[in-house]
C-alpha cells in the first residue's frame, strides 16, 4: 500500500511538471577583458591610469604593470576608454565574447608640454534660426563648432519631435550642414548637435527647434503613378511655383479622389484589398478610414464613379446594377437604384440641389453605354444620352443643374483595346438636348477624359493624353465654354477642384 501511494505522488508530481507552462528565459553568456595600457613613445607599461567601459562597468586602475582586467562582463561589445593625468583620453572597441576574455591594448599619447588640447567650442547654430516658424519640409541644419587645436571634428545630430523617438540623423560627419527630407506639416522638431575632437569628452550642443509650415490649402487632387503605383497627389493653380505634394503611399493603387461638398475630406478607391473599396482621408492624407464593405464593381469598371452627397455624409456608388449609398462612417448601406436589364452603373453624379442624379450605364461592350438622369430616390430614370457609336464617359452635372457635361469618342472608334482616338468635352442642355463640343482647341491625336467643374462653375478642370491608349495625361484647365486652354505642369489623371 505505501509503494503505491509512492508511485501515485511521483506519477502526480510528474504530471504536474509537464502540465506547468514557465516563461522561456533566455541565457546570459559572459566573458572578459584583459588589457595592458603603454605610453606610445616609450612603449613601457603605464600604471595608475583608469580605464571605464560603456555600457558600464566598475571601473577600475591599471596595476604597476600596465595591465587591468574585467570579468563578468556580459557578452556584449563595449567602448573602453582610458584616462591619465597628462595624457591623451584614448577610446577603442572591443568585443566581449562567451565564455573567454579579450585582450586588448591600449596606447596613450603624452599631452604636449608646450600646449594642452583643449575641447571644440559648443555647436553654434547658424540655420534655421532657434524656433524658426513656417519652415518647409524640406529643411537644411547647418552650424559651426570652433576648435583652437584645428582637430578634425566629428559631429552626431540628433532630430525628434513630440510625435517621434530621438533619431541619429547624421553620425560622425565632418559636414556642418545636413539636408532633412519629408518632414511632417504642421511640427515642432527639435535638433541636437554633438561634437568630438576625438581628443576630449564629446561637447553636447543646446537642443534648438524649428516648426514646419502649415498644410497648404491646395485646391486640386488627382491620382499619378510617379511613384511605381498610383497614388494620389494635391497641387497648386500657380505653374510659376507649383509644389506636388503625394497624400497616399500604400502599396495598392489610390485612385478617383473627390472633395467632398464641405471640403474637409476626400473620397477615394483603393484596391489592396484585391477587390476595390471606398475610403476617406483627411486634405493631409491622414487619418484614413475604410468605407465600404460591399466594394465598387461592375462592367469595364476599374474603381471609378463616386460621388458625395450634397451634405457630405453620404457617397454614392455601384457595385454592377445596384445603385447604392452609405453613410460615410460605412453604415447605413441603402440601395438606390437598379440598372436597366443587362445593364450595369458605372459613374455617378449628383445635381448641386441634391434632388437629381446622372449615371452612366454600360453593357456587355465597353462601347456600349448609355447616360440617364433620374432621381435621388432612383426614381424616374430617363435617358439623356443614347447609345453613341464610340465611347461615352464621365457624366456630371453643371453648377445650376440645367445641363451634363461628358466626353465622346468623336472618331467613333471601337476595338477590343477599349482604345479612343479623339474624345471631346460636350454639354449638352436637359432641356433641349442639344451637345455643344468644348474640345475645338484640341490638339490632334489626343483625348479629353475626365472633367470636373470648378467651385463657381466658370472653368472645367480635366485630363488631356495621346492617344497612344498608354501615355498618363497632362492635367488642364479651360473655360467653361472651351475657351483659354492652359497646362498646370502637372502629370496625372483624374482630377478634381475644391
Amino acid at each position: 500500500m505505501p509503494n503505491k501511494l509512492i508511485l501515485s505522488s511521483i506519477l502526480l508530481l510528474a504530471l504536474c511538471f509537464l502540465s506547468c507552462k514557465e516563461d522561456v528565459v533566455e541565457p546570459i553568456f559572459y566573458g572578459g577583458i584583459n588589457g595592458i595600457v603603454q605610453d606610445s613613445e616609450s612603449k613601457l607599461p603605464l600604471s595608475d591610469v583608469i580605464i571605464t567601459t560603456n555600457p558600464s562597468s566598475s571601473s577600475i586602475q591599471t596595476d604597476s604593470d600596465g595591465k587591468f582586467s574585467f570579468t563578468d562582463l556580459e557578452v556584449n561589445e563595449y567602448s573602453l576608454s582610458a584616462e591619465k593625468e597628462g595624457y591623451v583620453k584614448k577610446t577603442i572597441s572591443v568585443n566581449v565574447k562567451k565564455n573567454a576574455n579579450t585582450s586588448a591594448t591600449i596606447i596613450l599619447s603624452e599631452k604636449s608640454s608646450s600646449s594642452t588640447n583643449t575641447q571644440p567650442s559648443k555647436p553654434n547654430i547658424i540655420s534655421p534660426s532657434n524656433a524658426a516658424e513656417d519652415q518647409n519640409t524640406t529643411v537644411m541644419l547647418s552650424w559651426n563648432a570652433i576648435d583652437d587645436d584645428k582637430d578634425t571634428l566629428y559631429y552626431d545630430v540628433y532630430l525628434f519631435s513630440p510625435n517621434s523617438e530621438k533619431e541619429l540623423v547624421a553620425s560622425k560627419t565632418t559636414d556642418t550642414s545636413i539636408v532633412l527630407n519629408n518632414l511632417e506639416y504642421s511640427t515642432t522638431y527639435y535638433w541636437q548637435v554633438i561634437v568630438d575632437d576625438l581628443q576630449n569628452e564629446k561637447v553636447n550642443g543646446d537642443v534648438w527647434s524649428f516648426e514646419t509650415k502649415a498644410f497648404p490649402d491646395y485646391p486640386i487632387i488627382f491620382t499619378s503613378n510617379k511613384s511605381g503605383n498610383y497614388d494620389i497627389y494635391s497641387s497648386d493653380i500657380d505653374t510659376t511655383n507649383q509644389e506636388i505634394i503625394q497624400l497616399t503611399k500604400t502599396n495598392g493603387n489610390e485612385f478617383w479622389p473627390r472633395f467632398n461638398p464641405t471640403r474637409n475630406l476626400i473620397a477615394y478607391v483603393n484596391n489592396k484589398d484585391i477587390d476595390k473599396h471606398i475610403y476617406t482621408m483627411s486634405l493631409d492624407g491622414k487619418d484614413v478610414y475604410k468605407v465600404t464593405q460591399l466594394p465598387l464593381a461592375g462592367l469595364h469598371n476599374n474603381g471609378i464613379g463616386i460621388c458625395w452627397s450634397k451634405d457630405g455624409n453620404e457617397i454614392y456608388y455601384s457595385n454592377y446594377n445596384k445603385l447604392y449609398r452609405i453613410n460615410k462612417d460605412g453604415t447605413n448601406l441603402v440601395e438606390i437604384a437598379t440598372a436597366p436589364q443587362d445593364r450595369n452603373f458605372r459613374e455617378i453624379d449628383i445635381s448641386s440641389t441634391g434632388d437629381k442624379i446622372t449615371v452612366l450605364t454600360v453593357g456587355q461592350s465597353f462601347y456600349d453605354s448609355e447616360i440617364y438622369i433620374l432621381n435621388s430616390d432612383g426614381t424616374e430614370m430617363n435617358i439623356v444620352v443614347d447609345n453613341l457609336p464610340g465611347a461615352v464617359e464621365n457624366p456630371i452635372f453643371s453648377v445650376d443643374g440645367k445641363s451634363i457635361i461628358y466626353t465622346h469618342d468623336a472618331s467613333e472608334h471601337m476595338s477590343s483595346t477599349n482604345r479612343q482616338l479623339d474624345s471631346r468635352i460636350y454639354i449638352t442642355s436637359l432641356d433641349s438636348l442639344d451637345a455643344v463640343d468644348l474640345s475645338n482647341n484640341k490638339t490632334v491625336g489626343t483625348n479629353d477624359w475626365n472633367p470636373r467643374i470648378s467651385p463657381n462653375g466658370a472653368k472645367i478642370i480635366f485630363e488631356n493624353v495621346n492617344n497612344d491608349n498608354s501615355s498618363e495625361g497632362d492635367i488642364m484647365i479651360m473655360n467653361i465654354d472651351g475657351s483659354n486652354r492652359r497646362k498646370l505642369n502637372i502629370s496625372g489623371k483624374m482630377p478634381d477642384w475644391k
